[in-house]
Order: C-alpha cells, then structure tokens, then sequence
C-alpha cells in the first residue's frame, strides 16, 4: 500500500516488544507507522486463534481495516487510521470491555449458555453492508445495514432448520452485490423467485447452471421495503 507494507498484528509483539495492532512497513520491512497499542499479555500466555478471512480490503484511495475479533471498522488512508463503522451489539458482544484474546475466552464461547457474537465479517459498500457475525460455535448471523440511516434488516439464509445457502460475498457494485453462490442453492434459489426478478447473461441458463458442478456468479439487488 503507498509503496509500503501493512500488517495486521493480530495481538502478537512486534519487534519482540513494541504491542500494536496495524503497523505499516517500508520496502525493507522497517517500521514506519505504528497504530492501535493494546495492553500487554500475561507472561507466557499464547494467543490461539487466526481468524481465515482476511483483515484488510482496498477502499476509495486507501484501506479497510476489520481486526480479528474487533467490532470497529478502520479506515486507513496514508498514514492516518480512523475508526469508520462500528457494529453495536451491545451485552451480546463477548468481548465487551475486554482488551485482549485469552484462551479462557476462547474455552467460554464454546460452553456458554447463551451464545454471543465474537466475530465479524463486513463487505462495505459505499451506501450498503453486508455483515455477518459467529454467534457462539452454532451458527452465523446475517445483517444488511444501510449506511445513511444506520437501520440494519436481519437476513435469513437459512434453506431448512439445519443448512444454509452456500453464498460468499465477493464485491458491492452501487446497489448490486456480486455473491459466489454454489450451483444448487442458485437454482433452489431462483425456484422462489418470479421470472421477472430473474436476468441470465448471454450465454447462462438454468439447464446449464444444473448441469455444471462450478459456483454461479449471481448479482443481487436486495428489495427495498423502506
């Protein structure tokens, strides 16, 4: 990024010392920019958990930045870090008022009573999100926020009491998303959906679609019910 590198700590020391979480790296890997300090860790404890997604995406003319197990979006542009969005789940949060991962956290989420969110994925766009957050070790939770009025609709992915729709967002595009969807949920999918909310690109149809074993790339504009 801007001729340098950025590199998500994610609770482990730099340097063997220094305890930030985003720094920024010149083309020799020397530390120029240091953001976010968090408090130390208990001597010897080790921090278990690397989350799959990745943390940093392009955005306008700089990046954003979604920490493992953090509920704040950044926005890095140059050298300057602001927090953008912030996800507000209140006592349903797990790491409410906690400043570090600890394996005693870890161990709770999978054995408390009430499962709680403790990470976040977010596919921003410019007037939308998609965001969606693990909900204990059971399931996820499905969330389209508008950006401008702050208002967020639950969404239900769910195809019966035990599965989901095997959708992975890929991209905003205005108010259109592009989701990689696997080739029997596009067409169970559609199944519910009337004709006229239904357009093929040259050269698709659902008899191809069935008879392919590849994902489906499938735009979506999400009903407006203002």
């Amino acid at each position: 990024y801007n001729d340098s590198y950025v590199l998500e700590t994610n609770f482990s020391m730099l340097n063997d010392s220094s305890r930030y979480k985003l720094v920024m790296l010149d083309k020799n890997l020397k530390t120029i920019q240091k953001h976010l300090p968090f408090k130390p860790a208990i001597k010897n404890e080790r921090h278990p958990h690397y989350p799959g997604a990745l943390p940093m995406e392009p955005y306008h003319d700089g990046l954003l930045l979604l920490r493992s197990h953090s509920d704040t979006v950044y926005y890095l542009r140059g050298n300057e870090l602001k927090p953008l969005i912030h996800f507000d789940y209140g006592d349903n949060w797990f790491w409410k008022g906690q400043e570090r991962i600890t394996q005693d956290g870890l161990v709770e989420i999978e054995t408390a009573p009430v499962p709680k969110a403790w990470e976040i994925t977010a596919d921003v766009g410019d007037k939308q999100i998609y965001a969606k957050a693990v909900m204990g070790i059971s399931h996820w939770e499905h969330f389209l926020i508008d950006r401008q009025s702050g208002k967020s609709i639950h969404l239900d992915l769910r195809k019966d009491a035990e599965n989901e729709y095997e959708l992975i967002p890929l991209q905003w595009q205005g108010d259109e998303m592009l989701w990689s969807i696997a080739s029997p949920d596009a067409l169970e999918l559609m199944e519910n959906l009337s004709a006229d909310k239904i357009k093929y690109r040259k050269g698709t149809s659902s008899e191809i679609i069935s008879s392919s074993e590849n994902p489906v790339l499938m735009w979506v504009t999400f009903k407006n019910n203002k």
